[in-house]
């Protein structure tokens, strides 16, 4: 069963936290920064997130949020669609922003630039396509979203 809600975000303020609740589990995004958290990531559970971090990017560790009223960690997050990636970038002061990196279509000779590791004779068909990465404001997370063609809020 799966239940969804909203909640007022600790980080902006506004009534833009996604909260879900699948198999009695509850998740939570904020659609305005791009934090998110689960009942997973909680203070007493050291060693999973000892284990969750140590693939993390070292920005995502550095801006872990420790919410005293949950009593549980928030983290920046990162989404991968059919259309591209959402990931946070660092920028001035510490801070972060938002990047969309589209994936585009390869012709037949730039897969040969990228073969399928062990598989041979075999390449990609697509590739995230950095260079023409777009930005976004720390708190424009669901701009990144709808760039990426993801429907982004339970009241749109």
């Amino acid at each position: 069963m799966k239940k969804e809600i909203t909640e007022t975000s600790p980080f902006t303020g506004k009534d833009s936290v996604i909260v879900e609740i699948v198999n009695g589990k509850t998740s939570k995004i904020c659609m305005d920064s791009g934090y998110m958290t689960n009942v997973d990531f909680n203070y007493d559970n050291t060693d999973l997130i000892l284990k969750y971090e140590e693939s993390m990017p070292k920005l995502m560790i550095d801006l872990k949020y420790k919410d005293e009223h949950l009593g549980q960690y928030w983290y920046l997050t990162s989404i991968q669609f059919k259309t591209g990636m959402i990931y946070p970038q660092p920028c001035k002061h510490g801070e972060y922003e938002w990047s969309f990196s589209p994936v585009i279509e390869l012709n037949e000779e730039e897969k040969l630039k990228y073969p399928i590791p062990e598989k041979d004779g075999e390449y990609y068909d697509t590739r995230l396509a950095t260079e023409h990465s777009e930005t976004y404001s720390k708190h424009d997370f669901t701009g990144a979203c709808r760039r990426a063609g993801a429907v982004v809020t339970a009241n749109e």
